[in-house]
């Protein structure tokens, strides 16, 4: 399951891609990980895909959570 963001004030080269990460991946994995139906889903083999791009169209990140983010 994929999801597509764009950050609307930043063209892809002014935003540091691991920075972003740090600060989104936490909170990701921890709503997927703590919710029964995403968990069930994850067990059934979905993986989270959440790509990031800057208001230029350029990919800055994709974070992924799978099973094994949540120790499945």
């Amino acid at each position: 399951m994929s999801f597509y963001y764009t950050i609307t004030d930043k063209n892809a080269l002014d935003v540091r891609s691991m920075e972003l990460q740090s600060l989104i991946y936490p909170a990701l994995r921890g709503t997927i990980c703590g919710d029964e139906l995403q968990k069930k889903a994850l067990m059934q083999g979905v993986i989270y895909s959440y790509v990031y791009s800057g208001k230029d169209g350029l990919v800055i990140t994709r974070i992924t959570v799978d099973r094994a983010s949540c120790g499945l």
